[in-house]
């Protein structure tokens, strides 16, 4: 679970720079340039862990993923279907309702990811031409979990830190 955490920021990451903007960016559309984004699990909880699969848990929250990447102004506008895209490299994924009004996002995805079972997504955030930040709520359901399911919480930041 803790490999599904990390791979899910990390296309989070990608999706949002997949996700760029033309040459007058607006809201829900990001400046292109170099770009920094941050990606980390702020939150779990797993119904019927024991004390010791809880403290393993909670050992990876805060740990935040970070990266820089050039986004060019040949890349698309913010797109759900563009993040679902990124997700599929994972599992089986669609869209659900999403809305992106005036930079702010609230939007569902289900994914079907091998070995880890269904995951529901719920992505609230904003998105501006110099900065983001989202958060995708997950419930993944899975035998393999002690109550059959699982609540994590990932967060999503960017900020423009110059030209590429």
């Amino acid at each position: 679970m803790k490999n599904f955490g990390r791979s899910a920021a990390v296309l989070l990451m990608t999706s949002l720079a997949l996700g760029a903007c033309g040459s007058e960016p607006g809201a829900g559309e990001l400046k292109p340039g170099n770009w920094k984004m941050s990606a980390g699990m702020v939150d779990m909880d797993v119904p019927g862990a024991t004390p010791e699969q809880q403290e393993m848990f909670k050992s990876s929250m805060g740990e935040m993923m970070s990266q820089e990447q050039c986004v060019t102004a040949q890349e698309a506008k913010f797109d759900p279907d563009t993040m679902a895209e990124a997700f599929k490299q994972g599992g089986d994924c669609t869209v659900g309702d999403f809305d992106l009004t005036d930079g702010n996002i609230d939007g569902k995805m289900t994914c079907k990811v091998p070995d880890a079972g269904d995951i529901d997504i719920a992505i609230t955030g904003n998105i501006g031409p110099e900065k983001f930040s989202m958060k995708a709520t997950t419930e993944m359901v899975q035998d393999a979990l002690p109550e059959g399911k699982a609540n994590v919480t990932m967060e999503v930041t960017g900020e423009r830190i110059g030209d590429c």
